[in-house]
């Protein structure tokens, strides 16, 4: 892709944020639904995605735990091979290749200024 292209497949929802791993993307709406896509698994990206399974996934895809449960992410955060997702009510989701999580990283999720 030479040019910036709009992701049609977020049309209609509004984005906040959006995140990067090292093969994977994520976007949160407005009304707190995580979309992400990217390598779905390899040796070192294993279920980045959040989707259950390793599959790649070319165009945005809602992340179902999350909404089929009714959680509602405010931010995300994301290394190279992992997700990090606070919900509303404080909870904080992790997936993908946890022992590359930082353990500084969920503090700074809960207690930082862009938070509040």
């Amino acid at each position: 892709m030479d040019n910036p292209t709009l992701v049609s497949t977020l049309e209609g929802f509004p984005i906040k944020q959006v995140v990067c791993g090292y093969n994977h993307t994520a976007a949160l709406s407005d009304e707190g639904y995580v979309f992400t896509w990217g390598s779905g698994g390899t040796m070192f990206n294993t279920g980045a995605l959040g989707h259950g399974d390793k599959e790649h996934q070319a165009t945005p895809v809602v992340v179902d735990y999350l909404y089929d449960n009714g959680i509602k992410i405010k931010k995300l955060c994301s290394g190279c091979h992992f997700m990090l997702a606070l919900a509303e009510n404080g909870d904080l989701y992790s997936w993908g290749r946890g022992e590359y999580v930082p353990p500084h990283f969920a503090a700074l999720m809960r207690r930082a200024p862009w938070q509040r």
